[in-house]
Formats: structure tokens, sequence, C-alpha cells
């Protein structure tokens, strides 16, 4: 037995010792085993596509002297895991793999690579990921070693059907001068599409084998109207070779292609070239604005260099609208002569160079519209240029239009017993015409009685902004919109029973108007009911008007009247940042609350506003549209203080106008209170109710047109701290009972005291002009010097003229023109093709009564 059991015991050390030799030692260190990972490039311009897949292969090294036992699973070895850019996992590529183990050795040296990965850019349901940012994680499912690889991708997207992108290439010039590349999506259809399901999709281009990115694709509006086109973005070309161009729509496999021939541009300095607008980008340009752009260039030079210029136009200004139509050109305006100038720009300076200013004015004197202008500026014997977008608001009809060719028609369909639908039909029978909404809501419904009295009033289609395009082809007829209304909310009728004409218009730069016949029968509406007291909490009602600041020992009181009854602002609940402003009036619903210390003085209703259902701005008065102001704290500082003979300086209180407003709610637990139903609720003008701050007010007004005749509107709400929408009313009121009239003035409205020695009768020397008092030595005081000089000898300035003589740039010289016409001191007006400046009657007054300017 002992000699049979030797040779099994020989066999069992052999195999230990065999073990002992294969297997790894005890000292081999874990961080000797290493993953590399490799990945294939991205496309030129930066992202992973459907032609450029991310492939992603993974490998071990062992960097040891050990051998390294490597624990893995064969039947997923590596996987790919995503996180978007929020970190939200949207693949996991361990889902489907099964739990298996198979260790593998690595001997000092060795590396063993995995099968290579292609990530699918699919989700977990096979649909295709969003494109954007993503985090992808090779995993390895073992050892949970892994490696993150930030990427963007772009994912195929499909256009509704119908929508068409359109590139196209606009010249702003000659040959030799930058070229616009504009970017548009189009709806042509007859059928709104809806775009809120759409996702993120952006624009390739590629200039010339260039690969980059363009705009998003649809801007994240919501939908597009039936003829809608919406500019996507623009992209400023200068070439110095010919460019072949391609815009696609990411996946697209058949792209846009244009063409722009070379031309020749001269040697560029190393700088940088920008268009400073002089207003905050966020802000449009409105009425009564001027566009006063300058360029600056900044030396990106370690040493200093020279500008050579053979022009005295040095600068060039382009305007284009975003379909590419360009509405003002320099150029036409500017008269060059030849120069010899060579000039120093030493390494990282900045040199100013102005630019012709614009009034948004066409060539033909039409008023430009609401909408996205392109503004291109480029220095030609540099060979640089820039470009950038503003926008613009309008409200007002364009004259200039010629619409006759398109009309509209209404349908009206009941769908419920107070509850209706309105169908909009557009026809062209012209040539392609582009309608542009000029107002956020941009349908307005008038209910009419049978004497064509408006009876209620309100707005539709609010989810639009300005400058919205539509394209209506020619000979095309289409449904264009359909608005729901009602008229009844809760317990609330609009309108009694009784035959009525429903008149549309559409707010667009050419209004459209329609009407249809409406009745309301009796027993479409209901009855009033008396409301019930509530259970718990004071009950809501709402307020409509315009708020009032009173100034107190423990801070403002602000006040609103309704009807006559003058509410105090307690505070506001659940508003957010939302405060009151006197040049806001609105509606809002509040409940009863306790006044807030700075209102505890007075006896009055307090209310808490609990939500502001409609706030809009105070329209300014018809005759004088207020001015926007550059304001640069630099400038201002050199602002001398025109002050008015006499001010009362007294804490401002007014009696304000029930407030005309328009809103479509659905609130059914709004309880319109007794106190209420005397107005036309949601859009009806309430009865003004005199009080005693409103006669007070007025008689503010007349003691300063009395020591003050001939005063035009801005200088009195300046002098007496009122707001527009304040003095319009008082303004109104004191003309309404014959003690004050107006005269037009140029582009200002005076105002007199009606007496028997002022009337409207009088000749226009003998009526008063109110001193101003400048002061002579200021840069103020200078440009009426000057413009007394220059119009003596009949010439007129420009502002380019004014900032030469002066010695002063051009923006300053703007700012201090704009408050001296701001005070009607100074009027512009266009002569030939340039905006000049004079001195208004008042001014020549103050000027020959001064001894400070003698």
């Amino acid at each position: 037995m002992t000699n049979q059991r030797k040779p099994a015991l020989l066999l069992l050390l052999v195999m230990m010792g065999a073990l002992a030799f294969t297997a790894p030692t005890t000292s081999a260190n874990p961080d000797d085993l290493a993953l590399n990972v490799t990945t294939t490039s991205p496309s030129a311009g930066g992202w992973y596509d459907l032609a450029h897949p991310l492939n992603i292969t993974a490998a071990f090294s062992n960097t040891g002297s050990d051998i390294l036992s490597v624990p893995n699973n064969p039947s997923c070895d590596a996987v790919l895991m995503v996180y978007n850019s929020s970190g939200v996992l949207v693949n996991n590529g361990t889902q489907d793999c099964p739990d298996r183990s198979r260790a593998f050795d690595l001997f000092s040296g060795e590396t063993r690579a995995f099968d290579t990965l292609t990530w699918s850019m699919l989700d977990d349901t096979d649909g295709w990921l969003p494109s954007g940012q993503y985090t992808v994680q090779l995993l390895h499912t073992a050892t949970n070693r892994s490696h993150d690889i930030n990427v963007r991708v772009h994912t195929p997207v499909v256009l509704p059907e119908g929508v068409v992108v359109d590139a196209q290439i606009h010249p702003t010039g000659q040959a030799d001068d930058p070229h616009l590349l504009t970017m548009s999506v189009n709806n042509p259809t007859n059928a709104e599409v809806d775009l809120q399901h759409m996702p993120p999709c952006v624009l390739e281009l590629n200039i010339n084998g260039e690969l980059s990115e363009g705009p998003t694709c649809f801007t994240e509006v919501p939908s597009l109207m039936p003829g809608e086109v919406l500019h996507l973005g623009h992209q400023l070309l200068w070439p110095s070779e010919a460019m072949d161009i391609t815009v696609a729509v990411q996946g697209d496999a058949s792209p846009q292609m244009l063409r722009l021939n070379a031309s020749t541009t001269p040697f560029a300095p190393d700088a940088t070239l920008a268009l400073d607008l002089l207003q905050p980008i966020t802000e449009a340009y409105v009425t009564g604005d001027a566009l006063a752009p300058r360029l600056n260039l900044t030396s990106n030079a370690n040493v200093d260099q020279s500008l050579s210029f053979t022009q005295s136009c040095k600068t060039a200004l382009w305007v284009f609208d975003d379909s590419g139509s360009l509405l003002y050109d320099s150029s036409e305006q500017s008269v060059c002569t030849t120069i010899d100038l060579e000039m120093g720009f030493e390494a990282g300076s900045t040199e100013w160079f102005s630019l012709p200013q614009w009034d948004f004015v066409t060539g033909d004197g039409c008023s430009v519209g609401s909408g996205r202008l392109l503004v291109v500026a480029s220095m030609p014997e540099l060979g640089m240029a820039t470009s950038q977008a503003v926008m613009r608001e309008h409200a007002a009809p364009n004259l200039c239009l010629d619409h006759s060719q398109m009309s509209m028609s209404i349908d009206v369909e009941r769908t419920a017993d107070t509850e209706y639908r309105l169908e909009l039909q557009l026809s062209n029978a012209g040539t392609a015409t582009t309608l542009r909404m000029v107002e956020a809501c941009s349908l307005s419904l008038k209910f009419l009685d049978a004497n064509q009295q408006v009876q209620h009033e309100f707005p539709a289609m609010c989810n639009d902004y300005d400058g919205r395009a539509l394209v209506v082809p020619s000979g095309q007829t289409f449904n264009f919109q359909s608005v729901e209304f009602a008229i009844q909310l809760g317990e609330f009728t609009f309108l009694p029973s009784g035959d009525y004409t429903l008149e549309a218009t559409l707010l667009t730069s050419g209004r459209l108007t329609s009407s249809a016949p409406f009745f309301i029968h009796a027993e479409q509406v209901t009855e009033a009911t008396p409301s019930e007291p509530a259970e718990v909490g004071p009950e809501a009602f709402v307020i409509a008007g315009q708020w009032v600041g009173l100034m107190t020992p423990d801070g403002t009181c602000w006040v609103l009247e309704d009807g006559g009854t003058m509410h105090l602002l307690s505070r506001a609940i659940g508003l957010g940042l939302w405060a009151p402003s006197s040049s806001m009036q609105g509606m809002y619903e509040v409940v009863p609350s306790e006044p807030s210390p700075a209102c505890s003085m007075y006896e009055a209703s307090s209310v808490s506003i609990t939500e502001v259902m409609v706030e809009q701005p105070i329209a300014a008065p018809v005759d004088e549209q207020p001015e926007t102001t550059v304001e640069n704290e630099a400038v201002v500082a050199d602002t001398p203080v025109i002050q008015p003979v006499a001010v009362v300086s007294v804490v401002v209180t007014a009696s304000v106008l029930s407030l005309l407003v328009a809103v479509v709610a659905a609130n059914e637990s709004l309880r319109v209170p007794s106190t209420l139903a005397g107005l036309w609720f949601l859009g009806l003008l309430g009865k003004t109710h005199e009080t005693t701050d409103g006669r007070y007010q007025r008689g503010r007004l007349m003691g300063y047109l009395t020591a003050n005749p001939g005063c035009h509107f801005r200088a009195l709400m300046s002098a007496l701290e009122m707001s527009n929408g304040q003095i319009s009313h008082h303004l109104r009121i004191l003309e309404n009972e014959e003690h004050v009239w107006r005269k037009k003035d140029g582009r200002l409205v005076r105002y007199y005291p009606l007496t028997s020695q002022l009337h409207p009768n009088m000749n226009e020397a003998d009526l008063p002009i109110p001193p101003l008092s400048p002061d002579p030595n200021s840069l103020q005081g200078k440009i009426l010097t000057l413009l007394d000089r220059e119009g003596g000898l009949g010439e007129f300035p420009t502002q380019a003229e004014l900032a030469k003589r002066l010695e002063k740039s051009q923006q300053l010289v703007s700012h201090h023109l704009r408050t001296l016409e701001k005070f009607g001191l100074v009027e512009r007006r266009k002569m030939g093709v340039k905006q000049r400046y004079k001195l208004t009657r008042e001014a020549v007054f103050l000027l020959e009564t001064n001894d400070d300017f003698r």
C-alpha cells in the first residue's frame, strides 16, 4: 500500500510546483493595469454624426514587472454608458449583459485589446438621441475601470412636411464689398406647423471645405403660421477667393449649394473690428430712435502698425431687413474725396471711427416697420467688416405698403352656449406680399351694436411677436388662423343678448379688416347671482388703473384709483420680482389687506395683489412720442441742468384714468364684485370720477403754464415730475374745460393758458416763449452759439459737422443735441439726404435776451 501511494504523492508534488510557477506573485500592483482608449476623429466641424461615427477601442496594458490576473466578462467585456449634458444616463450598455466571469493573465509589458465599439447615437428605446453635448463612458464591466469622452453629436432631423430651409447671398455694395449670407425657414403651406416637439436642430455650413455650425433651425418659436418666413441667422462673407457654400439641416443628404465669386480685398491689419451700437443689445429701436453706431478697431499686434487711407469715406454702413432687402446704403448719401492719409496704429490700442446716423427711414421716405434688421459695417480700404442683428419695433401701419390686393374674410361658428370659434382666411389677388405683425397680440376683435358703437373689444392671437413675417403667394387663399373666444366668464357676461357686428382687424404692417354678423340670444347667457361669502380668508376682486407713488416719511405709498375708489398697495403675494411703477397701468386681482407702514397715514382701502392679469406701459400722446436718450454716465455728467423759472417742489399725486384693457381669461373662481358692475370688464373704459388729487395736479399745471406760457409737453413733464400718462390725462381735461390750448410748433406741441391776452387767434410772433437758461460755457451752450452763428449765414450743420467743429465725438454731440431737442431749443430737419440742425424760436429768444450769450 505504501509503494502504491508514492506515484500519486509524486504527481501531486509536480502539479503544485507547476501552479506555483504560473500563478501571479502576491507582490503584483493593481495600479500596473492601465486602460488605454483611442477614438476616431469627429467631422471637420468638431461633431460626430452618421458620416463620422464615434468608434472607441479599449485595451488593457500591464505596465509592471509581475504577471497580472485580470477579471473579465467574456460576453460583454467593455460597454458604453452615455450621459446627457445634465448627467442623466440615456443609454445603458450593461442592461443586456449576462453575468459571466473568466479571468485572463497579462504578462509584464503585454497589451490586450477589446473589440472596437461604435456609438449608435440611439437611446435605450432605439430612438435618435437629440443633438447636443454628451459624455460617453467606456466601462470594463468586471473591473469597473472606465474612461470618459466628452463629445458633440448631430443626429438626423426630419423637417415637418412642407417646411423648407432657405439660404441666400446678398451683396452689400460693389463686388469687392462684403456679402451677407442669410438663412431662414419657410412654411409655404396653408396649415400651421407645430414645432414644440421638434428635437434640437442646427444648420451645418460648409464654406470651401470648412465645416461649422450655423444657427438653430427654429430659434425656439413654438409654431410656424401658414406662409411664415422665420429668420434664423446671418453670416458675413468677405471672400478673397471664390467660395463654394452649402447649407444643410443636420443629417440632410441634399444640402443647398451656393456660389460666391472671388473679389479682391486689400491687406487687413492685425486687428479686430467691432460694431458699437451705443444701445443695450436687449433693447429694441422704437419710433423716434436713430441708429448711431461707430466702429472700434483694436490692435492685436505686439508692434505698432500703420493704416493707409486714400478716401475720406473710411467707413461704410448698410442695413438689411431679415429677408435680405437693402434698406440703407451710406454710399448713397456720402460724398467721398481723394486723400492721402497715413495713420499710426499703436500696438494694443483701440481707435474708433464714426458711422453715419440713420433714422430708420428708407430712401423713399418710408418708416421701417417691426422686425429684425441686419447692420453691416466695414472699413473697405482695410478689408475688414463686421455685422450685428438689431430689433426694430414700430407699431404704426406702414402707409408706403400697397396691400390693396390683400383681403381677409372671417367665419364665426358657435361651439357652445357662450363659446365661439373664429376662422380667418387670407387672400392675395396681386403679387406675393409680405405681412409683418406689429403687435404682441396680432388680432383685434370689436363688437359693434346697431349704431356701430363699440360695445366690447379684446385682443387675440397673443402668442406672436413684433416683426413676425408672413408671405402670402400670388393668387393664393388659405385658412390663416383659428381663434376661440367666449362672451361669458364665470357669471359675468361681456355682452347682453342682441344683434351685433363682429369686426376683426389683423394688426400687421398693412391693416386688414373684415366683419360678420354676430347674434347673442337670451338663452345663451345666464344672470349673475350673488356670490356666497368665502369660508376661509377674504374674497378676491379686480381693480384696474395706473399706479401713483406718494412719498411719505416711511417710504413710498403706492396708490391705484379704480373708478373713483382709491386703493393703497399693501404687498404683492407670490409675484416674485414684480413691483409697481408710475409708468405702468393694468388690471389686477387683489384681496383686502392691512395697510403697509408707508400708507398708514391714509384712510383708504388697502389691498394685496395676488395676480397681475394685464399690465402694459402707459401710451405716449399721439402729438409727441418720447425719444430714447443714450444713457452714459460720462456723458450725463457733462450735461448742464436747464432750470425752469418756477417749479413747485411737492409730492406728486394724481387722479388716474380707469384702464382700458382687454384680457381673455378662463378662471372659473374669479368673482367680479358688485362695485365693478358698472365697468365693462375685460376691455371697456370705466368712468373717471373727480378727486381732490386730480384738481390739485391740474392746479399745478395751470400755475406753471401761467408762469411759463408756451412750455412744450416734455418740458412740462420734466418740470412737474409727472408721468407721461398723468400729464396727458390732466392736459386733456384742462383743454376740454377750455382752461388751456395748444399749438403745434414743428415737432413740438406748446401749451398756453386760455385768457383774453393769450388765445389761439393771436399772431404767432406775439406768442410768449418760456425762458430757459443753459450754461453758455457748457457743450450745450457752445452748440447753441455755433448753430446761431451758422444759421445767421444760412448754414445748418449736420451732427458730424458739429462734432468736427467742436472737436468732440459724434456720440457726445448726439447726446446733447437730443437734450436740446427735448427742451425745445433745437430742431432736426431733413434737408436733401441729410439730417441738419437749427435753432428754434425759443432758442433765438434765449440767445437774444441772455447777456451770457453775447
